[in-house]
């Protein structure tokens, strides 16, 4: 009984030990996800200038490419 109860004993201990693992990789988890929406914020101020230009540059090109070829791009 006694062996058996010190098995049981550890058995928990590494139940936990697991869990707390698995907390701390989700804590770090959590942090990349906010640098990454800082960094998209940040990419998304900039980008946008440069993407209304893309769009009046690019939907022409697209219209004359489209036009030229017959097919949809």
């Amino acid at each position: 009984m006694l062996r058996r109860a010190g098995c049981k004993q550890q058995q928990q201990q590494q139940q936990q030990q697991q869990q707390q693992q698995q907390q701390q990789q989700q804590q770090q988890q959590q942090q990349q996800q906010q640098q990454q929406q800082q960094q998209q914020q940040q990419h998304a101020a900039t980008a946008y200038k440069r993407k209304a230009q893309e769009n009046e540059y690019g939907g022409r090109l697209k219209n004359m490419l489209s036009f030229g070829t017959g097919f949809r791009v």
